[in-house]
């Protein structure tokens, strides 16, 4: 078995940054290959588009000659004989026991309940942990627990293929143990593994291959032992040498005899040993250990890390307070519609803004297609009447108002304009921005002993949660198509799934605002009278006033296209 990759890309959502560029790689099954690279080179979405998980890119991905994709719909048999693990497993869970975490991943085999039962208490034992946790809930277990039974809960699948994205995250002593024995043992079966990583130290001495990414495009690939005598390759990639290869280098620079490629710290230790017994002296300066950092790297930098460089659009180099107040002023003009043609020119308004704040389409459609959804709903039931002479008769004494229904249908449109520009608004603001932007517009309020770094954060950060749930919703939808081993769109779950989304989805949502309610706390943004200093103040420039004035144009066209439409 063999997965053959060819000119493979994968974009931003922008289209205007690669995230993978023209990637062609070979990988073969029982082995263990690495996906190896900085914070940011591309690893998880490599993953992802292996297993299925990703199908926005171009190229050509099959697994012994047969494509992953044919057209939009994926091969469902493959997705059988594919085991995904996430970072952070520990979130892949969200049944109400563990026994009930196999039932769920082993559902897609349809065994006997006796045969599921015995693969769920085999996967527990080699995970070791206790038969009695079985019929514990998951979330009270530890923090190494949960993650040996998200392990264990994809292994008992027995994949043909498992795609790992740094497994080793938290996982302890014991979940360590358990993992790299899984992984030799299935890849002695024939599995074949891929797995994204920094930890070489733990991978690399059994790894059969390992292809290296820079800035989403392969850099190079070769053998495990070959990498262990290249160790410029990884520095050139930004990774930093493995501690076992500095080891070696320091040992070999004193002048102690070591194997090349890996060496584990039994093995130094006897090296050393070898070189006391023959009276050899030496030294070992605290330079050579040094080596684990990237060779050639310029002292202060920091690995994974790219200099601030100004990219995005024009809309996102307004200062928010000019975007703000442009947003008011478009919002009112919405509002100030009485008729459709009104409507319509407002409408026209939002397209333009939209078109110019340069976000692409579908990051907006997650959010409007269920206010659509309601938009339809709600004009149709406020037509509905029962018993009266007015509108259109439907059946027995059901009549339909045409003219109530349209009424409706234009509040909640003018309703749907504005979340349109809030939206764009939002998209085009960063977080810290919109907080510096609030702070400074109340700052007035701080001589009233009022808590106005709290606010703004608060505000801030709230206008930032519904895109936050909408990424965690397809983060986790992932996850449910990847253990469920049923083909979804992008984001989207089947009505079976959605009780089992909710779990996770819902105690990540409240970890995320617990985390937050910590950080305001430790910063003293609820005490009043305590405020951060502000560095980077924002100043307003001609591009804003031009923005107002535009702003305050169309808001006299759209009041002044109402008044027409009325005469």
């Amino acid at each position: 078995m063999y997965i053959t990759v060819e000119h493979l890309a994968v974009y931003d959502e922008t289209r205007s940054r690669p995230i993978l560029a023209d990637i062609s790689c070979r990988i073969e099954a029982g082995g263990i290959t690495l996906i190896l690279g900085k914070n940011g080179a591309g690893k998880s979405t490599f993953l992802n588009v292996l297993s299925g998980l990703h199908d926005r890119f171009t190229g050509t991905i099959a697994y012994n000659g047969e494509p992953v994709w044919r057209g939009k719909k994926e091969d469902a048999r493959l997705r059988r004989r594919i085991g995904h693990v996430f970072q952070y497993p520990e979130q892949q869970l969200f049944a109400r026991t563990v026994a009930g975490e196999f039932a769920y991943s082993l559902r897609f085999l349809r065994l006997p309940k006796q045969e599921r039962e015995q693969k769920a208490a085999q996967a527990l034992e080699a995970c070791k942990l206790p038969p009695e946790l079985s019929g514990a809930f998951p979330f009270e277990l530890s923090g190494g627990q949960k993650r040996r039974v998200a392990l264990a809960s994809t292994f008992c699948t027995g994949p043909d293929w498992l795609f790992l994205d740094e497994p080793t995250a938290g996982l302890d002593s014991v979940g360590m143990q358990y993992l790299l024995s899984e992984l030799i043992a299935r890849k002695n079966n024939g599995c074949g593994i891929v797995m994204a990583t920094h930890d070489l130290d733990a991978f690399l001495p059994i790894a059969d291959r390992a292809i290296v990414l820079n800035e989403g495009r392969v850099t190079a690939q070769l053998s495990a032992r070959d990498l262990s005598e290249r160790p410029d390759i990884l520095a050139d990639a930004g990774i930093g040498v493995p501690e076992s290869l500095a080891l070696a280098a320091a040992l070999r620079s004193a002048g102690i005899a070591v194997p090349g490629g890996f060496v584990s710290p039994h093995e130094a230790a006897q090296a050393i040993e070898r070189s006391i017994k023959r009276k050899q002296t030496f030294s070992i300066q605290s330079g050579h250990v040094a080596a684990a950092k990237p060779i050639g790297q310029s002292p202060g930098a920091s690995p994974g890390f790219p200099a601030d460089s100004a990219t995005g659009n024009g809309a996102e180099n307004f200062d928010p307070r000019a975007k703000w107040l442009a947003y008011m002023l478009l919002s009112i003009g919405v509002f100030a519609e009485r008729q459709w043609a009104g409507l319509a020119c407002a409408a026209m308004v939002t397209w333009a803004v939209i078109w110019a704040c340069r976000v692409p389409l579908r990051q907006y459609w997650p959010l409007a297609k269920p206010y659509l959804a309601v938009m339809l709903i709600g004009a149709i039931f406020s037509g509905v009447g029962f018993g009266g002479s007015a509108g259109i008769h439907v059946a027995g004494s059901v009549t339909f108002s045409l003219s109530s229904a349209l009424t409706t249908l234009f509040s909640l449109s003018q309703i749907f304009l504005v979340m349109l520009l809030g939206m764009a608004f939002m998209f085009t603001t960063s977080q810290l921005k919109m907080k510096a932007g609030l702070e400074q517009s109340l700052a007035f309020l701080r001589r009233l002993k009022l808590p106005v770094e709290a606010f703004s954060l608060t505000a801030s950060l709230l206008l930032r949660f519904i895109p936050m749930i909408a990424r965690e919703r397809e983060r986790f939808s992932r996850i449910v198509q990847a253990r469920g081993k049923r083909q979804s769109k992008r984001g989207a779950v089947g009505l079976r799934d959605i009780a089992t989304l909710a779990t996770p989805l819902i105690i990540s949502v409240i970890h995320l605002a617990a985390d937050l309610a910590q950080a305001m706390e430790a910063r003293g943004c609820g005490r009043a009278g305590l405020f951060r200093v502000q560095t980077n103040m924002l100043r307003m420039n001609r591009y804003d006033a031009c923005l107002i004035l535009l702003s305050c144009a169309t808001l006299a066209l759209l009041i002044g296209m109402r008044f027409w439409l009325f005469l």
